[in-house]
C-alpha cells in the first residue's frame, strides 16, 4: 500500500513562493517571533542587519557634562589663585627685604627680627615656586603633584603665620635698641665716619628731618645760641647730591643764615618708618596666607570631587548572529 501525502500551501496558490512577514527583521532579531505575532514594520533596523553599538544612558551623560564642567571652572579658578599667590609672594620678598635691609643699618642688636624677616622673604619664595609648580601640574593633569603642592602651601602657611608675630612686633624695648643705634650712628657721622655721614645725609634728606632731636644736634656748645647750629646741607630743602661741593656749600650758608634748615629730628619719622614697613608685611603676609590656604582647599576639591568617577561599564546588549533563522517547518 503507498500512502501519499499532499502539502498544503496556507497562502494560497498564488502565494506559493511569498516571503513570510518576519523574514526582513530575523537579521535584527534574536529569535524567531512566535505564532501569531505580527513585527512592528516601522521599527528601525540598520542597513547591515546587525544590532546598534551600545551608548551612554542619558544619566550617565548629563553627570559626565556636569564633571567636565565642573573640572573647568575649579581649573580656571585654581590658576587665577595661583596667579595672585605669585604676584602676592613677590609682594612680600620685597617688602621683608627691604625691611631686613633698613634693620641692618643702624645696629645688629636686632638680629632676630631681621632673620625672622628673611625666612618670611624665602617662605614667600618657596610659596611662589610651589605655585609655578601648581599651574604646571593643571596644565599636564597631574593630580598627585596638585596634592603634594596643596600640602606643602598649608605647611608654609603656617611657618609663615608663627614668623609674622615674631618679624613685625616693634616692642618698646625694641625702640630703646633703635634709639641707642642711631646716636651712636649720630656720633660717627659727627666724627666724619664716611660711610655713616653718607647715611644721615640720605636719611636727612629722604625723611625732611635733622639731627637725632633736632637741628640743635648739630650746635657747637662753644658758639652762642643766637648763631644758627652748624647744620649740613642735608638738613635744607635745597640740598641735592649731584651738586657739586662749592655749589653746596654756598647753599648750606644760606640756609644757615635764613634758618631755612629743617627743625624735626630725625628719631620719630625712623621710628615711624620701622612701624610702617613692619605693618606693611604684616598685611601682605596675611593676604598671602589667606590665598595660599584657598588655593590649598581649592587644590584638593579639583582633585577630589571634580575627578572623572571610575565607573564599572554596563553590560552591553547581546549581539544577534548575522546569519538568518531557519523558518519554522509547516
Amino acid at each position: 500500500m503507498v500512502i501519499v501525502f499532499t502539502a498544503t500551501n496556507e497562502f494560497g496558490p498564488d502565494d506559493a513562493y511569498a516571503v513570510p512577514p518576519y523574514w526582513p527583521a530575523m537579521g535584527n532579531a534574536a529569535t524567531a517571533p512566535e505564532n501569531g505575532q505580527v513585527l512592528d514594520p516601522h521599527t528601525p533596523h540598520s542597513a547591515e542587519g546587525v544590532a546598534k553599538p551600545y551608548s551612554a544612558t542619558p544619566e550617565a551623560q548629563t553627570q559626565e557634562k556636569k564633571e567636565k564642567h565642573c573640572s573647568f571652572i575649579i581649573k580656571v579658578v585654581y590658576l587665577v589663585l595661583a596667579v595672585i599667590n605669585i604676584v602676592k609672594s613677590v609682594a612680600l620678598i620685597a617688602v621683608a627685604v627691604t625691611t631686613a635691609i633698613a634693620i641692618k643699618i643702624f645696629s645688629d642688636e636686632q638680629s632676630g627680627r631681621r632673620v625672622a624677616m628673611i625666612i618670611i622673604a624665602i617662605t614667600a619664595a618657596i610659596t611662589l615656586s610651589i605655585a609655578i609648580y601648581a599651574i604646571v601640574a593643571v596644565a599636564t593633569k597631574k593630580t598627585q603633584r596638585i596634592m603634594i603642592a596643596s600640602v606643602v602651601l598649608l605647611v608654609l602657611a603656617i611657618i609663615q603665620a608663627v614668623l609674622m608675630g615674631i618679624a613685625t612686633e616693634l616692642t618698646d624695648e625694641d625702640e630703646v635698641k633703635l634709639n641707642r643705634a642711631l646716636s651712636d650712628s649720630f656720633r660717627l657721622a659727627r666724627e666724619d665716619s664716611p660711610r655713616h655721614v653718607k647715611l644721615w645725609n640720605n636719611i636727612q634728606h629722604d625723611l625732611s628731618c635733622c639731627g637725632v632731636y633736632g637741628a640743635d644736634d648739630y650746635r657747637n656748645s662753644m658758639v652762642p645760641d643766637i648763631f644758627s647750629p652748624d647744620v649740613p646741607i642735608s638738613c635744607c630743602p635745597g640740598y641735592q647730591p649731584d651738586r657739586s661741593a662749592l655749589v653746596q656749600e654756598r647753599e648750606r650758608e644760606a640756609c644757615k643764615a635764613k634758618k631755612e634748615y629743617y627743625e624735626v629730628g630725625c628719631r620719630d619719622p625712623i621710628i615711624e618708618l620701622y612701624r610702617d614697613t613692619a605693618r606693611t608685611v604684616l598685611g601682605v603676609t596675611i593676604i598671602l596666607i589667606f590665598f595660599m590656604v584657598t588655593l590649598s582647599v581649592v587644590g584638593m576639591v579639583m582633585v577630589k570631587l571634580c575627578k572623572p568617577k571610575q565607573e564599572e561599564p554596563s553590560e552591553p546588549p547581546p549581539q544577534t548572529s548575522d546569519k538568518p533563522t531557519k523558518p519554522a517547518k509547516v
